[in-house]
């Protein structure tokens, strides 16, 4: 009998402590707000998904922000090029984690971002190319700063 309880609870805490659907993917709403770039970095990936060279990753000194806002609008300023701002347009898909600019923004539509990480402290965005027979990845390491 004492087995029998054990194995009740051990199947309970199991059931308990799985993963929830919730967990994949990232969360669209904690994309709003105001972001400091503070790195980039590229990889070259070969056919295996080995990454054969990178580039060092590059700090920023806030200088280049990006804000988006709740209404699919948002905002791009870089303070060493003086109050300049970029108005943009986004539209974030969440079962493939691209973000789509409407109008303006980072990209074209060829090669959107990819939202490799979403918290509410740290965006990375990540664009994928084809370069020489290797894939190149670009990521750009964003801070929440609001």
């Amino acid at each position: 009998m004492k087995r029998l309880f054990l194995f009740f609870c051990c199947a309970a805490v199991l059931l308990w402590s799985g993963c929830s659907k919730d967990s994949d993917g990232v969360n669209p709403d904690q994309l709003i707000g105001k972001w400091l770039l503070t790195s980039e970095y590229d990889e070259w990936v070969n056919d295996q998904g080995e990454v054969e060279g990178e580039y060092d990753p590059y700090t920023f000194e806030e200088s280049f922000y990006i804000e988006f806002r709740a209404d699919a609008t948002g905002t791009i300023w870089d303070t060493t090029e003086g109050s300049t701002k970029e108005e943009f347009g986004y539209r974030f898909d969440t079962g493939s984690q691209m973000l789509y600019w409407t109008y303006g923004g980072l990209s074209d539509d060829d090669n959107p971002p990819y939202i490799e990480k979403l918290n509410a402290s740290e965006l990375i965005m990540t664009w994928y190319y084809e370069e020489g027979g290797k894939r190149l990845s670009e990521k750009s390491i964003f801070q929440r700063v609001d």
